[in-house]
């Protein structure tokens, strides 16, 4: 189970959102850190803008998420500018990213996803769909 995490920082409503990456702000790479592990999981990768961590089921990746996505929406920055959003993508195996020729890489997914939402593959929500904790939207997203 992959998780990809991508931050986005708002500077106000007259800026567009800017990628954050973890050398800008120790605190956050840190707070990645102790959430991932806190969920059972691993960070696999971690490029300027773009974070990956392994999860050994669906469950650990989507309470990851959660927690993720519910802590960057009440953390602020020290400096600015002090708003930080997830934009997360999760998929079942690296194999699915890629199993038809016109699916996009996860970087590439999130590069213009500046919301807190939570993408999952379709494979994850028809396993996860009737669990407790967990809403989703069936709309496909392409």
């Amino acid at each position: 189970m992959s998780l990809f995490l991508r931050l986005w920082s708002y500077g106000g409503p007259s800026q567009p959102p800017a990628g954050l990456t973890a050398e800008q702000d120790p605190q956050i790479a840190t707070l990645i850190y102790e959430i991932v592990l806190a969920g059972q999981g691993l960070i696999a990768e971690q490029q300027p803008e773009l974070w990956s961590a392994r999860f050994s089921d669906a469950s650990h990746a989507l309470s990851t998420a959660k927690t993720l996505q519910q802590r960057f929406l009440t953390f602020q920055r020290r400096t600015e500018p002090r708003q930080v959003v997830p934009s997360i993508l999760i998929y079942s195996s690296t194999s699915e990213k890629f199993s038809v020729p016109e699916a996009a890489a996860p970087e590439d997914m999130l590069a213009n996803v500046t919301s807190a939402q939570i993408l999952i593959a379709h494979s994850i929500y028809e396993q996860m769909k009737s669990v407790t904790g967990f809403k989703f939207n069936p709309k496909p997203v392409r």
